[in-house]
């Protein structure tokens, strides 16, 4: 059986990190697939946004309410400093007009290649290929036993994602790793993802786009969350940013409404009242042409209205219909996209068992965390990356540090 000081389980971005700042502690990084970093290299189809600009309270608060839980990681290796990492090992880097940060050459291989170098450099040992089934907790640390080895160690570190993109590994199986070593994991679900459906009327115009829109978010007829950003239209329902970003808090059965118009229908009702004594606007054609909406909208929200009657002769109950389409036009969620779309996880082994302040489990002596395999989720724009980064630099210094 082989022994190890410490063992890191999962080879993605916060194994990685881990690993890399784990002192002089010998260590042996476990990663079941053929190669590590795999989900790495698909992340913002293949440029891989490192980071996003901004205070480290203003990153805080894109994390879903895990900000108290994230602040000792974040303070402690920073959007900055994630950056100096990459660029001290030869990646260059620069931000985007989205104020993401993303490596010159647009390639997530150099990042892949900076973090297996720092590995390389610790001189740490890399068991590739082989899945690890099983973790016990012993009298002197931890017996990990994959399909073909067992090996031991006095510390342990957790790093194995969540369950999006599972083709890359991420499988959830550190779920089932934590609940075996006594931690309670809050239930995985899809998020930074679309959502379907089945009887959206407006999938025809599936690739039609609206900057900076509100959405609001009804669960059993009261709101549930209202939100703000760029829309997108589907052939299956809806997406973009906004739709993106809120997913985590979405479920089936929930109806959104859609404001188009991006103005309240008091002031759009106001608007239609006003324009024919102004001597703008006539006709219902007319006034949906002067709202900042895509032309391709304006014949399904007409529907069978006539563009060329004035807004006089438009029925009340038609008018009302309008104007409540272009405000809150309704989209029932039927199903969130799966886990083969879905950016990150949400759910995970249970933060409030764990220290911020090394990310030790509370419950198990020698037992860390790190990244996605954590109820941590962030919105899309690398946010999720820095997360990682932190929390898997904390726990590897925290883990290679500690007294044996």
């Amino acid at each position: 059986m082989d022994d190890f000081p410490l063992i890191i389980i999962g080879g993605g971005p916060a194994g990685l990190m881990a690993a890399a700042s784990a002192g002089n502690r010998p260590t042996l990084l476990i990663e079941s697939g053929p190669k590590p970093g795999r989900k790495l290299l698909i992340t913002a189809a293949g440029q891989c946004n490192i980071t996003h600009r901004g205070s480290i309270p203003e990153l805080l608060a894109r994390y879903n309410g895990r900000e108290r839980f994230l602040r000792p990681a974040l303070y402690g290796f920073t959007n900055e400093e994630v950056i100096a990492f990459f660029q001290d090992r030869g990646v260059e880097t620069f931000f985007d007009e989205k104020d993401r940060c993303l490596p010159r050459s647009l390639s997530a291989r150099d990042v892949l290649h900076a973090l297996l170098q720092a590995c390389r450099d610790r001189g740490i040992t890399l068991h590739q290929g082989d899945r690890v089934i099983a973790a016990e907790k012993t009298a002197g640390g931890f017996r990990v036993i994959t399909k073909t080895r067992n090996f031991t160690c006095s510390r342990l570190i957790i790093a194995t994602g969540g369950k999006s993109f599972p083709k890359t590994g991420s499988d959830g199986s550190g779920y089932q790793l934590a609940e075996q070593l006594g931690h309670p994991v809050i239930p995985p679900r899809p998020a930074l993802t679309g959502i379907e459906s089945d009887h959206f009327a407006l999938v025809s115009l599936a690739g039609l786009s609206f900057e900076d829109r509100t959405i609001e978010v009804y669960r059993n007829g009261k709101r549930a969350g209202r939100y703000r950003g760029n829309l997108l239209i589907t052939h299956k329902g809806l997406s973009g940013p906004v739709i993106i970003n809120s997913s985590r808090n979405m479920r089936p059965g929930d109806e959104l409404r859609l404001n188009f118009a991006d103005l309240s229908l008091e002031n759009l009702n106001e608007r239609w009242n006003r324009s024919p004594k102004n001597g703008g606007s006539r006709t219902v054609g007319l006034f949906l042409k002067g709202l900042d909406i895509p032309r391709r909208l304006i014949p399904e929200l007409l529907g069978s209205l006539d563009p060329e009657h004035s807004l006089s002769q438009v029925k009340k109950q038609d008018r009302i219909r309008l104007l409540n389409d272009l405000t809150a036009y309704p989209a029932t969620l039927d199903r969130l996209q799966g886990w083969n779309t879905a950016m990150v996880t949400a759910g995970g082994a249970d933060t409030a068992k764990f220290d911020p302040k090394t990310m030790e489990s509370r419950l198990v002596k020698g037992l860390y965390f790190a990244g996605e395999v954590m109820d941590v989720d962030g919105d899309s724009g690398g946010y999720n990356l820095q997360a990682a980064f932190s929390t898997g630099f904390l726990a590897g210094q925290s883990a290679g540090n500690a007294e044996a």
